[in-house]
């Protein structure tokens, strides 16, 4: 695979589109919500790197062209209401509701060919906003600095990376780490985390102190996420990721590629730079027990500090108790409140609320239960927190709802400034 660079250059950046006032840029998160519950986040410093994280979804249609032309505009009209040009994408993912029938029109499609110029992930988690199609994505952008990018990634489906390098650090995304063919679930987890040790290597990285976040797909995951579970734990082990170190924040959720004989598939985000001092496990033991406790290998979430802000990466979270227990079984309406009140534990810990989430993925196993569902997330979350809900097997059958997210929290720190 050939590397291409690209400069991303102030000129092409934030421009002269505040989100007050000209020259009165805020540094705390501020949140805009669009149509159909879709919105973004932004993250925008007087200088340094603006960050930019977007949810949209298709307008209702029957017709797949349809809803990507919708999406595609959509996509277009928040480009040009930030003067970004679309090359400083980072990482994108596109949710569709029947891959094996649309991946071929999505890929040859305007808006993928656009999100190209970034690492792109195409996943079957059907989106449950009466469309058939959704995207997150992904900015980041130099506000008075120069940020070099090096992308890997090719207009036809298949793995695909960038690196995104600035004054102080470094930041690779590996998009759609599939590895077809092989006859069992752990047997394709193990070649997908050889792939991504290689790829990491060709960068100077590797798992620790570098790798942060995952988020790992396992089709019929009722079935194949213990061989998963059983290739990460033994992998992780033999490169130092451990509970006396650290591991990953994580999701892991059913989803389904194009191709049938892909049990497990991954992406992955790296950060090379970083102090050790800078990542810290976030936990709520009162809450929600830590998830070795039953054989799994990820964190609940890292925070991960910079001199002018925090990244929270929370894991993908459900109805647990404080001994690794599924709480209220049946019933997804106390479910919802239970991952909630852990999600809240979680952040509290560190300082931070539900107001300084830049976005949630919402995973449900029954779409029947979406209001039920929403209507929770309307009564605790901010009004106009970026939102997407989708249909996806949870780990244990027993969990209804699984949540995920990202906060941002402003800060001033000892700590070099991000990117």
């Amino acid at each position: 695979m050939i590397w291409k660079d690209n400069v991303i250059s102030p000129r092409e950046a934030v421009g002269d589109v505040p989100l007050e006032a000209e020259n009165q840029r805020p540094t705390a998160l501020q949140k805009t919500i669009l149509e159909d519950e879709s919105g973004c986040a932004a993250f925008i410093p007087q200088d340094g790197t603006a960050e930019f994280f977007l949810i949209l979804n298709s307008s209702e249609s029957h017709d797949f062209g349809q809803a990507l032309e919708a999406l595609y505009s959509r996509f277009e009209g928040f480009l040009g209401s930030r003067k970004l040009s679309g090359r400083e994408i980072v990482f994108s993912r596109l949710y569709v509701n029947d891959i094996a029938n649309q991946e071929r029109q999505l890929t040859t499609s305007k808006l993928y060919l656009h999100l190209c110029s970034g690492a792109i992930s195409v996943i079957e988690q059907r989106p449950l906003n009466r469309c058939s199609i959704a995207l997150f994505a992904y900015f980041a952008t130099p506000v008075l600095q120069k940020l070099l990018r090096k992308s890997a990634t090719t207009v036809t489906p298949g793995p695909s990376q960038v690196l995104l390098a600035g004054k102080h650090y470094r930041m690779l995304w590996l998009a759609n780490c599939v590895k077809p063919g092989l006859t069992d679930a752990k047997s394709q987890m193990d070649s997908i985390l050889e792939h991504a040790t290689l790829t990491m290597m060709e960068q100077g990285m590797r798992w620790l102190p570098n790798a942060l976040r995952s988020w790992i797909f396992v089709r019929d995951i009722d079935d194949n996420y213990l061989p998963m579970v059983q290739s990460r734990r033994a992998f992780f082990e033999s490169h130092g990721l451990t509970d006396q170190t650290r591991t990953l924040a994580s999701t892991g959720i059913e989803g389904r590629f194009s191709n049938p004989t892909s049990l497990v598939g991954m992406d992955l985000l790296c950060m090379e730079g970083l102090a050790p001092s800078q990542i810290s496990k976030m936990e709520a033991p009162e809450c929600l027990s830590p998830a070795s406790q039953y054989g799994a290998t990820f964190e609940r979430g890292l925070r991960v500090d910079f001199g002018d802000r925090a990244h929270l990466h929370l894991s993908g979270t459900a109805s647990i108790d404080q001994n690794g227990e599924i709480l209220h079984p049946g019933n997804v309406e106390k479910q919802t409140e239970r991952t909630l009140e852990n999600l809240q534990a979680l952040l509290s810990a560190q300082g931070s609320s539900f107001s300084d989430l830049a976005y949630v993925l919402v995973y449900l196993r029954d779409p029947s239960s979406l209001k039920i569902v929403r209507s929770k997330l309307l009564q605790h979350l901010p009004v106009d927190l970026p939102r997407l809900f989708l249909e996806a097997g949870v780990c244990r059958p027993g969990w209804l709802v699984e949540i995920e997210g990202l906060a941002c929290i402003s800060q001033q720190s000892q700590f070099k400034p991000f990117l």
